[in-house]
């Protein structure tokens, strides 16, 4: 099976899918479940509105970074397969267990995050892989972020239409 086409354009947009994965079950087509998956958008959203993660030496949040999320932003969508900073990984995937693919705790911390990151209104800190983004952008940014994640993901009995 393939993953599918998903373009997520609001926080509101991704609370409803993931609630709907949690309804009607899925069928996973990449390496994380629905817990895993959540634990990592939650992880990478606290970075943003926290400023957790040490940031990159400027000269690659200048270049490398702007241009990638220049990209991303444009293309509405993210590489599959790259790999992503430890600390970012789900628990369960570093931790080697075998985590509940329906964890209700790990999904709230998610939607409550969703719920800050759609209520903020004033500036993030300083973003560890770019050096030009806004509110607006890193918010656009998270919601390519999750429906990337998101698209490994198939809910049963779904139309949705598989990429390549």
């Amino acid at each position: 099976m393939q993953r599918r086409t998903l373009n997520l354009k609001t926080g509101q947009a991704v609370l409803q899918e993931i609630e709907k994965l949690q309804k009607i079950g899925y069928q996973k087509v990449g390496n994380w479940n629905l817990s895993q998956t959540c634990d990592h958008l939650y992880k990478t959203m606290r970075v943003g509105l926290d400023g957790s993660v040490k940031p990159f030496p400027w000269i690659l949040r200048a270049t490398i970074g702007n241009l990638l999320l220049a990209y991303v932003l444009r293309k509405e969508r993210m590489f599959a397969g790259a790999k992503t900073l430890k600390c970012l990984l789900p628990e369960a995937q570093t931790s080697g267990t075998d985590e509940d693919d329906n964890d209700l705790q790990i999904i709230q911390n998610l939607s409550e995050t969703i719920q800050e990151a759609i209520e903020r209104t004033e500036q993030l800190p300083p973003y560890p892989w770019t050096t030009n983004i806004t509110l607006d952008k890193w918010k656009q940014l998270m919601w390519i972020h999750a429906s990337h994640h998101l698209s490994f993901l198939l809910p049963n009995e779904s139309n949705d239409t598989p990429v390549s």
